[in-house]
Protein backbone atom coordinates (compact mmCIF):
# COMPACT_ATOMS: atom_id res chain seq x y z
CA UNK A 1 0.00 0.00 0.00
CA UNK A 2 1.39 3.42 -1.16
CA UNK A 3 0.32 6.73 0.11
CA UNK A 4 -0.16 9.31 -2.60
CA UNK A 5 -0.78 12.29 -0.23
CA UNK A 6 -0.26 12.92 2.78
CA UNK A 7 -1.70 16.58 4.72
CA UNK A 8 0.47 17.64 7.31
CA UNK A 9 -1.42 19.90 10.11
CA UNK A 10 0.49 22.13 12.82
CA UNK A 11 -0.74 22.31 15.91
CA UNK A 12 -0.38 23.90 19.61
CA UNK A 13 -0.96 22.96 23.26
CA UNK A 14 -3.37 25.81 24.33
CA UNK A 15 -4.61 26.67 27.79
CA UNK A 16 -8.69 26.91 27.81
CA UNK A 17 -9.60 30.50 28.85
CA UNK A 18 -12.48 29.51 30.91
CA UNK A 19 -11.35 26.23 32.70
CA UNK A 20 -7.69 26.03 32.23
CA UNK A 21 -7.79 22.92 30.46
CA UNK A 22 -4.94 21.97 27.85
CA UNK A 23 -6.24 21.15 24.48
CA UNK A 24 -4.78 21.04 20.78
CA UNK A 25 -5.59 23.69 18.24
CA UNK A 26 -4.54 24.55 14.42
CA UNK A 27 -1.84 26.90 14.86
CA UNK A 28 -3.41 29.33 12.90
CA UNK A 29 -6.45 29.36 15.06
CA UNK A 30 -7.82 32.04 17.48
CA UNK A 31 -9.85 29.50 19.50
CA UNK A 32 -9.51 30.53 22.82
CA UNK A 33 -11.85 28.10 24.25
CA UNK A 34 -11.72 23.89 24.82
CA UNK A 35 -14.19 21.79 22.87
CA UNK A 36 -16.58 21.70 25.93
CA UNK A 37 -16.52 25.25 26.97
CA UNK A 38 -16.98 26.37 23.42
CA UNK A 39 -20.10 24.97 23.78
CA UNK A 40 -20.89 26.12 26.86
CA UNK A 41 -19.91 29.81 25.62
CA UNK A 42 -22.30 29.38 22.27
CA UNK A 43 -25.54 29.44 24.83
CA UNK A 44 -24.17 32.80 26.59
CA UNK A 45 -25.60 35.76 24.89
CA UNK A 46 -23.36 37.85 22.03
CA UNK A 47 -20.30 40.08 23.74
CA UNK A 48 -22.33 42.97 22.40
CA UNK A 49 -25.44 41.97 24.65
CA UNK A 50 -23.45 41.52 27.91
CA UNK A 51 -23.13 44.58 30.19
CA UNK A 52 -19.76 45.61 29.81
CA UNK A 53 -19.52 48.17 32.89
CA UNK A 54 -21.32 49.29 35.76
CA UNK A 55 -21.59 53.23 36.34
CA UNK A 56 -21.60 54.22 39.68
CA UNK A 57 -22.86 57.61 40.98
CA UNK A 58 -19.84 59.76 42.05
CA UNK A 59 -19.98 62.02 45.04
CA UNK A 60 -18.46 61.09 48.42
CA UNK A 61 -21.54 58.61 48.78
CA UNK A 62 -23.68 56.34 47.10
CA UNK A 63 -26.48 53.80 48.32
CA UNK A 64 -27.88 51.29 45.14
CA UNK A 65 -30.64 49.44 45.90
CA UNK A 66 -30.07 45.05 44.45
CA UNK A 67 -32.34 43.19 43.07
CA UNK A 68 -32.44 41.42 46.24
CA UNK A 69 -33.58 44.36 48.04
CA UNK A 70 -30.23 44.68 49.57
CA UNK A 71 -28.39 48.10 49.67
CA UNK A 72 -24.88 48.63 48.64
CA UNK A 73 -23.06 51.53 49.99
CA UNK A 74 -19.93 52.76 48.24
CA UNK A 75 -17.65 55.54 49.29
CA UNK A 76 -15.83 56.89 46.68
CA UNK A 77 -13.25 59.84 48.81
CA UNK A 78 -11.15 58.89 51.22
CA UNK A 79 -8.72 56.19 51.99
CA UNK A 80 -5.97 57.98 51.61
CA UNK A 81 -2.52 56.53 52.61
Amino acid sequence: MKIDEMEIIAMELKYCERCGALFLRPQECEDAYCPTCEVQMEELPPPSLRPSRVCLPTGPKAEIEGEDGGVLVVYSEGGHA
